[in-house]
């Protein structure tokens, strides 16, 4: 196939033609952002092959599907925008899972119908923009970051946004830092905050509530990765905000962060089924907590880590529980490692997933270490690329969170009658495991080896005691020895 830039692709936007003006907006915001549109009206050549022309506009060179549902499409008995859908599906089947292709819009309160997209994915699984009601201009503008994002190597959030955007032009996460910085801001960020959040936990619910298949290994294992590219997807909004909350709030937003994050962990909190589909419905938390984490350790801002992991709670049959003591990046997948390792490499290769997922699975694809971890730090990686430019800096940023998420994790652990934490066990046991000092010398050069000059306690991080930070570092130490020498 012929490389075509992704600036010189389209995006097709499949509709019905009650819809036109509705559409004739979407289309002039992408294209406000430099994104370039192939409609039918205006893209197809009077005496070609309609449908054949429609068929390549999906099939070739489109950087994305948008497939737009109203009170007019669900009135048809009859369209060809089933068509066309149908034909998407396909391609949509074909691409690897963390890349985002469909992008279904709502003009009004309707159900999409449900078609089945493959790995236990429906279309009703993909996050939907609505573009209706109060929040249609904040979800335009959010569905233009997505799809301008695959314009980029970085999320797109500094693509030029249409002029009709609310407050003078400002993006979602430059009003988000607008609200941080100003004190009177409180109550409209906590409901700008639960705005988001609203259409986060219909999805997190929604996937709840699927059931992981057993039958067969591989159908199993691609339902896994299926499952996690889908809350990567549906917790985006959440993660934005926890990296902004860690790079620039303050320690009176705090409860705006522990609610909004017990909140989610609610959500994911379902205590029956498999034990493997329990830890896949927690994935949620584990990624609230790498985002503010990684976020916290770039600026010092230790505040909204301890908001997250250690003040929201969680509903246990022991109790309520921190939520750094539901989940980690080991315990996703622990049971089925190879999974964690298929999920790796299937995004690293071109290959069709089921492929990749089986050489693993016949241990011909080599195992890795940590491979939740590594995941976690490729997709966070963008969300840092203005803040944290280096590639190196950048990991060392993300080895040093991951220290101090376990360091916290052993500390509530050991002074908590009915916690039981699960340590991450990350990249940083095997990335450092040759430096002389060990894995965690990186950790004691950056902060000192002094847990009394450790900057977390001022935060409330370890109660304020460094005699418990020292504690807790010991034990640490101790864990990841073994982890190392197991690795040799």
């Amino acid at each position: 196939m012929t490389f075509v830039p992704p600036e010189q692709r389209h995006v097709f936007i499949s509709y019905v033609t009650e819809d036109d003006e509705r559409v004739d907006a979407l289309e002039d915001a992408l294209t406000a952002a430099g994104i370039k549109v192939w409609r039918d009206k205006n893209d197809l050549m009077p005496g070609g092959d309609w449908r054949q022309g429609i068929r390549e506009a999906i099939t070739k060179h489109s950087l994305a599907f948008v497939v737009c549902f109203s009170e007019h499409s669900a009135a048809r008995d009859s369209s060809y925008q089933y068509e066309e859908l149908l034909e998407a599906i396909e391609v949509f089947r074909l691409r690897p899972p963390q890349r985002p292709w469909m992008f279904p819009v709502r003009f009004a309160d309707v159900e999409p119908p449900s078609y089945d997209l493959g790995a236990g994915r429906d279309l009703n699984t993909l996050h939907r923009a609505d573009l209706f009601g109060d929040r249609s201009n904040g979800n335009l503008i959010r569905l233009v970051q997505a799809v301008g994002a695959l314009l980029d190597t970085d999320t797109g959030l500094s693509r030029p946004l249409p002029s009709s955007a609310p407050a003078q032009g400002e993006n979602v996460l430059e009003s988000v830092r607008r609200l941080l910085r100003d004190p009177n801001g409180d109550i409209v960020l906590e409901n700008f905050v639960n705005d988001e959040l609203d259409d986060v936990l219909t999805q997190l619910e929604r996937l709840a509530d699927t059931t992981l298949p057993t039958a067969d290994s591989l159908d199993a294992a691609a339902f896994m990765i299926d499952r996690i590219k889908a809350v990567d997807q549906a917790m985006d909004p959440i993660m934005d905000l926890l990296v902004e909350a860690g790079l620039h709030s303050r320690p009176e937003h705090d409860a705006i962060w522990t609610g909004m994050a017990e909140a989610v962990a609610s959500a994911a909190n379902r205590r029956t089924g498999s034990s493997v589909l329990i830890m896949l419905n927690r994935y949620c938390i584990v990624l609230m907590l790498y985002a503010v984490g990684v976020a916290a350790v770039a600026r010092k801002n230790f505040a909204p880590l301890r908001a997250v992991a250690v003040d929201a709670q969680v509903a246990d049959l022991a109790g309520r529980r921190p939520l750094i003591g539901s989940a980690s990046a080991r315990s996703i997948l622990e049971s089925v490692e190879w999974v964690g390792t298929a999920l790796v490499r299937s995004e690293k290769s071109d290959r069709p997933a089921r492929e990749v997922i089986a050489q693993v699975q016949s241990e011909r694809g080599g195992k890795l270490f940590t491979p939740m971890s590594e995941h976690l730090h490729a997709i966070l990686r963008p969300r840092f690329r203005r803040t944290i430019r280096d590639d190196a800096a950048y990991t060392q940023t993300f080895d040093l969170a991951e220290i101090l998420i376990d360091l916290i994790a052993v500390d509530v652990e050991q002074h908590s009658e009915t916690f039981s934490s699960y340590l991450g066990a990350g990249c940083y046991t095997w990335r450092n495991k040759y430096d002389p000092a060990g894995p965690l010398a990186g950790f004691e050069r950056v902060y000192g080896a002094d847990p009394a000059g450790w900057p977390f306690a001022a935060a409330g991080l370890f109660d304020g005691d460094s005699e418990r930070a020292s504690a807790a570092w010991q034990i640490l130490g101790s864990w990841v020895t073994g982890i190392v020498q197991s690795q040799r």
